[in-house]
């Protein structure tokens, strides 16, 4: 439940009370305007029927004229009565008298101003000491400290708050890369018999690093292909498998990655994506095209078109199986690239037992170019 004190720092509310002022005060000077082009018009018709009957005239202006007034007297008692309340009487009088844009942008200012010390604060305790307790609490506090740098009304301002904020993420993105680099040092993957969605999958621990894709990637290669790869190898071990997950957004804090929600089919309950959700999400993240947020069938005849194996770019995906042929459930993943004994690398989601995105070197079989690559 909402306080009053609560009412009169919430910069949306003020917002909705300035607006009302507003109103208020248009209506001040908009029903004298009305009631004048009114009378005018009143004298104008008398004049121009060629009976001059001024008695009805004036009858006319004078029922307009006090319907005007009656009308003006209600926002202008309004106004008085809530101007001469003195401060500090009731804390809805000062809600009103605070609505002002100054005071308004002096709030928001001050809100996101703590939300952003909170938020460094939180990101400082993960720098020092590293780990997924203190990375986990800094991260709660990055939605916060975005909205309330996000109510800000002036726009310099705001811009100016939101690449402090930026800073402070790179800062939080770097803790989380550190975390990753110690948890991919472990066990090197067995190769699944089946495909993710009828339950197979490898363990999360992968023998290949972050810096390892980086150093294999063609010189040669495109932005856009290895930004793909290296932002999918970045989510190794950080979005839990879930059957039917979806991406609300382009954005890795925004979807709340690992919350809790409603299990799935499989008893997993931690928010996340399934296999071609996480292909999905990638291209959404990097081209800013989440290839229809479909499954693979989807991916496959809509987004995608035949390669041979031999045509395999860094950024292609693979399929398991050919969509109509599938009895177990298909599987799909982003081709990273060759590693420096010739074994073909792939990044994806995957189910149980790891329930989460690994890579790996993944038996796909059927080779496929996202369209929007072309």
């Amino acid at each position: 439940m909402i306080t009053v004190n609560d009412v009169c720092n919430d910069i949306d509310i003020l917002n909705i009370i300035r607006i009302f002022k507003s109103l208020i005060n248009f209506a001040m000077i908009i029903v004298p305007v009305i009631l004048v082009i009114f009378i005018i018009i009143e004298i104008i018709k008398t004049i121009s029927s060629g009976e001059l009957d001024t008695k009805k005239m004036w009858r006319s202006i004078t029922k307009k004229m006090l319907a005007g007034v009656l009308v003006f007297l209600v926002p202008v008692i309004l106004n008085f009565v809530l101007n001469i309340i003195p401060v500090g009487t009731f804390y809805y009088i000062d809600c009103y008298n605070n609505a002002t844009s100054d005071q308004i942008l002096y709030l928001s200012t001050n809100n996101a101003l703590s939300a952003l010390n909170d938020f460094e604060q939180a990101v400082t305790v993960a720098e020092n000491q590293v780990n997924n307790t203190n990375y986990d609490n800094a991260y709660k506090l990055y939605e916060p400290a975005r909205m309330s740098v996000n109510k800000i009304s002036e726009k310099e301002t705001r811009e100016t708050y939101q690449e402090t904020l930026a800073t402070i993420r790179d800062r939080l993105e770097k803790v989380r890369t550190a975390i990753k680099e110690e948890e991919n040092k472990v066990n090197i993957p067995t190769r699944p018999s089946t495909g993710d969605e009828a339950g197979g999958g490898y363990i999360t621990g992968s023998k290949y690093t972050y810096d390892y894709i980086a150093s294999i990637l063609p010189s040669n290669l495109s932005s856009t292909r290895k930004d793909i790869v290296l932002t999918a190898t970045n989510y190794v071990g950080d979005i839990p498998y879930y059957w039917g997950g979806t991406a609300s957004s382009p954005n890795f804090s925004a979807n709340r990655f690992g919350t809790s929600v409603t299990p799935d089919y499989k008893g997993r309950n931690k928010k996340g994506l399934d296999c071609s959700h996480f292909v999905d999400f990638v291209f959404w993240d990097v081209v800013g095209n989440n290839l229809g947020n479909g499954n693979t069938t989807y991916i496959w005849n809509n987004y995608s078109k035949e390669i041979s194996e031999s045509e395999l770019l860094p950024g292609d995906i693979g399929f398991l199986c050919v969509p109509s042929s599938c009895a177990d459930g298909n599987h799909v993943g982003i081709y990273v690239g060759k590693d420096k004994d010739g074994n073909k690398i792939w990044v994806h989601e995957t189910g149980s037992p790891s329930n989460n995105v690994v890579i790996n070197n993944y038996n796909f079989k059927y080779f496929r170019r996202v369209t929007v690559l072309d």
